[in-house]
């Protein structure tokens, strides 16, 4: 990609005495402009649907941008983390249970103890180890002792 370096400074040809030979514009220097314009233009990247080539970069939006603007590397690791950082720790105790520390299940079925799981229609299920206080029907809490 080139940039347009103008090689002939016309306006100075203004100011030269009347009956100067550099008075004159020369076809070869509308000519070399021409040329010099053209090269930029066509090594520019088009406007829709542009192939980037290198390392393109484009500024990071905020965290919860929710539009059609480009979304950077930046952008999508911040948002990884902070939907990880919302959910519980959930490790396999055996074949036929799982553990699950903190964190809230959403769209999950199953059983776990004999309580089914996703089909009252309640929305997401709270797991802790305290009575949820206003939970919904079909929380989950456990007591430690």
């Amino acid at each position: 990609m080139s940039n347009y370096v103008k090689s002939t400074n016309f306006a100075v040809k203004d100011s030269l005495p009347s009956g100067s030979a550099d008075k004159k514009i020369k076809g070869a220097e509308i000519d070399t402009e021409y040329n010099n314009i053209a090269t930029a233009v066509n090594t520019k990247a088009d406007t829709a649907s542009p192939t980037l080539t290198g390392t393109p970069l484009a500024p990071t939006a905020v965290a919860g941008t929710n539009t059609t603007q480009v979304a950077t590397t930046a952008f999508a690791t911040t948002a990884v983390a902070n939907a990880v950082a919302g959910l519980g720790t959930m490790s396999t105790q055996n074949a036929s249970a799982v553990a699950i520390t903190g964190g809230t299940l959403a769209g999950v079925t199953g059983t776990i103890n004999s309580v089914t799981l996703g089909t009252n229609g309640s929305g997401a299920r709270t797991v802790s180890t305290s009575a949820p206080s206003g939970g919904s029907n079909g929380d989950i809490w456990y007591r430690v002792s």
